[in-house]
């Protein structure tokens, strides 16, 4: 509800300040700020609002404390660029800094190889993508199956530079790892 009232006095803040907004998602336990983001990216999408509200809401309310940035939220994060796809490399500069390790039962590399408009992403946005996994993917991916090699295929073909940067080259040794 929080989420909610903040985007109804967006950006008079007559409901509730951000401050104060940002005092109560501190409160929050993970599946709490989990489910807030899944209220933002659904108040985003339905009333496209990126660019007026998700990227103030980043800005000015969302907490930067590293305890409330956390595998769950991050795959909510995750999920708001790949399904907000028209203002995605906004998004995914705003998201960035909040983002955390996935679990490796995550389903993201599913949903970027499995999906022909989210594959796109990776034709479109090839160092985005990357710098998203980067952030997102740990030392362990032994439920990834064949995905993220599937994804890195797909980042050098559409910009063959990238093999030389040292997220790639970490991500493909943990991907042929796997096998």
């Amino acid at each position: 509800m929080a989420i909610q009232f903040c985007y109804w006095s967006y950006p008079r803040q007559t409901l509730f300040t951000n401050v104060e907004v940002r005092k109560i998602l501190r409160k929050f336990d993970s599946d709490m700020l989990s489910h807030s983001l899944w209220i933002l990216s659904d108040i985003v999408n339905k009333e496209n609002s990126w660019l007026s509200f998700g990227r103030f809401f980043f800005k000015n309310i969302w907490p930067k404390e590293n305890f409330c940035q956390t595998s769950k939220t991050s795959e909510r994060l995750l999920d708001l660029a790949i399904e907000t796809s028209e203002y995605f490399t906004d998004i995914v500069k705003n998201i960035e800094p909040y983002l955390r390790n996935i679990e490796p039962t995550s389903i993201f590399l599913y949903q970027l190889t499995n999906n022909e408009d989210k594959y796109l992403l990776t034709e479109k946005y090839p160092q985005e993508v990357l710098l998203l996994l980067d952030r997102v993917i740990g030392q362990r991916i032994e439920s990834y199956d064949n995905s993220l090699a599937k994804i890195l295929e797909k980042i050098v073909k559409e910009k063959p530079v990238l093999k030389n940067s040292i997220a790639w080259q970490r991500l493909h040794k943990l991907s042929i790892s796997v096998f």
